[in-house]
């Protein structure tokens, strides 16, 4: 919850606003590790969430204002919209909203890129690549290009507040922290979509947007899995409660368990802030971290070096700093003097500002007891946070699949280049491609088993070899590809086949040293 308001904001912080519009600056000001961060100018700032993969880089914005959009951040710092939210009424007495809206790309797993399907789901059938963004109690869902936004759920009627739903937006409130959103990567609740209410309420979802218990099966249920401030041990914290993240299973005690964040909670002893752990099996609340000053949210350090993606070679770390800056931190900062992964989780802090000695706190488990770090200081207070998600597919373009040889039955796809895939030619692990109807399954694969691939002007063009056996017709049309039912046939055109082919495979990251997936259809 940003404590700050708009106008505080905007005096305290004025010097920060001279820059040009998305400079790429970095600032003196910043106290530990001098990490460079992009600078944004008035009208694409005030940045609340953040998310990135290896492809994009996303924020929401603003804080206060009716209109709010979903802006996006490329390599360079340049800063255009990627998608319009609905608009949020004014506050108490007419004053501009104040609403955080959360938001998350949906994984793709440990699988990365290897599940049938495109885009590849995760393990619980989300749709990689699609976002999701909360405002109150209702979910948006957004295309991977951002090309469309609808409501994909809206929670029901919290009984225990009439003519309330969960997650309402409290209007006799000036500032609203609004409702958190992730997935789960660890498996502990079965890879769903978690949201947690700035009250407390844990809900589960399921790809059809039911709300679900943990069982496996998902049994239906309006209500949710747990209340981090149930009684009666918990019933006296305030709210808000963010930022919530399921630890590795190395957390111990608390690996596989949902960690949020409290920062207006105490524990009886005076100080506040309290990160908060979450037993996926019945509820249980316990606490993991005192004293964590204005504990904003929780994110997992990826466990190792292969999970730490880079994007457009800045930064594998990425938060946001009220009231105009994205700070970003490099994989080299996660790593130790044996250039080994550093474990466990990183808490944002909002007291920046305020002068106390809080930014990022580093929580780790050594022989099951929790430890911690003052991770960075910063002189500002921070908000979203995110790690680039390499599990998350680069999706390519391609060009239109043409037969070339029918003698052979080939047919040609040609991958383009397109950011951050800079040179498709010499980029791509020709090994590792796949083409077929799922993308997964070998019903297409390269002539005689080997990559057939010819660079193009940055492109690269490969010939697959057609099993003609097991290829569908496409559910929206009875005609068969050519007359002959095969695919390719002499007689082939543009436009015959309906169905859809998918390529999925994976490219070198050199600012990384790691090879992301990618797909395209």
């Amino acid at each position: 919850m940003m404590t700050l308001s708009r106008k505080i904001g905007r005096v305290g912080l004025v010097f920060l606003t001279m820059a040009v519009a998305s400079a790429m600056l970095v600032h003196p000001s910043v106290t530990l590790g001098s990490d460079p961060f992009f600078l944004l100018a008035a009208g694409e700032d005030e940045p609340v969430a953040v998310a990135a993969t290896v492809g994009k880089l996303l924020y929401t914005r603003p804080l206060c204002g009716r209109t709010r959009s979903v802006m996006s951040v490329d390599a360079t710092g340049s800063v255009s919209e990627f998608a319009r939210l609905p608009d949020r009424l004014p506050g108490v007495g007419g004053e501009p909203p104040c609403f955080e809206d959360h938001l998350t790309i949906v994984p793709a797993g440990t699988t990365g890129a290897a599940s049938a399907g495109f885009p590849t789901p995760n393990p619980a059938g989300f749709a990689s690549n699609y976002i999701y963004v909360t405002q109150g109690p209702t979910i948006l869902q957004i295309t991977p290009d951002g090309a469309q936004t609808v409501v994909w759920k809206t929670l029901p009627m919290n009984p225990d507040r009439p003519g309330k739903r969960f997650c309402d937006d409290d209007v006799a409130a000036v500032h609203h922290a609004g409702t958190s959103i992730t997935f789960d990567r660890v498996g502990t609740f079965r890879f769903r979509m978690i949201v947690l209410c700035q009250t407390g309420e844990i809900f589960l979802l399921d790809k059809s947007a039911r709300i679900v218990d943990g069982s496996v099966t998902g049994v239906e249920t309006n209500l949710p899995i747990a209340r981090v401030n149930a009684p009666p041990l918990f019933s006296q914290l305030p709210p808000p409660f963010e930022g919530p993240e399921v630890a590795p299973m190395s957390f111990a005690p608390f690996g596989g368990h949902l960690l949020v964040a409290a920062e207006n909670a105490s524990d009886g002893s005076g100080s506040t802030g309290l990160v908060l752990a979450v037993k996926p099996e019945d509820g249980t609340v316990r606490i993991v971290a005192r004293n964590v000053m204005a504990a904003e949210g929780v994110r997992a350090i990826p466990l190792t070096k292969a999970a730490m993606c880079n994007f457009g070679g800045q930064g594998i770390f990425f938060t946001t700093g009220f009231p105009d800056r994205i700070i970003r931190i490099a994989k080299t900062a996660f790593l130790d003097q044996s250039s080994s992964p550093l474990s466990g989780v990183l808490v944002t802090s909002e007291k920046g500002a305020l002068g106390a000695t809080e930014g990022l706190t580093r929580l780790f488990s050594t022989g099951g007891t929790i430890n911690r770090q003052l991770f960075r200081s910063f002189d500002a207070p921070l908000e979203g946070a995110t790690f680039v998600d390499c599990s998350v597919p680069l999706i390519v373009r391609l060009d239109y699949f043409k037969p070339v040889d029918f003698t052979q039955q080939l047919i040609a796809v040609t991958i383009l280049s397109n950011p951050p895939l800079l040179n498709a030619a010499t980029d791509i692990v020709r090994s590792t491609l796949r083409f077929g109807v799922t993308g997964s399954e070998p019903s297409l694969n390269f002539v005689g088993g080997v990559p057939d691939c010819t660079p193009i002007s940055g492109a690269l063009q490969c010939n697959f070899k057609v099993n003609l056996l097991g290829v569908p017709l496409g559910p929206d049309t009875a005609q068969p590809c050519d007359n002959s039912n095969q695919f390719p046939g002499p007689g082939f055109k543009d436009g015959d086949c309906p169905f859809s082919l998918i390529l999925k495979g994976s490219y070198v990251n050199a600012a990384t040293g790691n090879d992301p997936p990618l797909e395209g259809d």
